[in-house]
């Protein structure tokens, strides 16, 4: 297990973490990448909300007040 992994490498653990197979060393790494950089944190934020709806494409799922504004805060480059 390596102490910091890539942006590269958080963002195939964030598609792996969305199958549900990662493992919990993986998982570790991930956490701890996310801690640090805020652009993997909204490409997880994203890929999250593109999932669920991808899984219910005709549902009425919509963005929480809350999930909007830190998506909005995660645009503007805030942590």
């Amino acid at each position: 297990m390596k102490l910091l992994i890539s942006c590269r490498e958080a963002t195939f653990y964030i598609s792996k973490q969305e199958e549900g197979v990662l493992s919990p060393g993986e998982r570790i790494e991930l956490w701890i990448h996310l801690l640090i950089c805020k652009f993997c944190r909204l490409f997880r934020l994203q890929t999250q909300i593109i999932s669920t709806q991808a899984r219910e494409p005709f549902s009425e799922i919509r963005l929480t007040e809350e999930e909007k504004k830190k998506l909005e805060d995660l645009m503007r480059n805030k942590t």
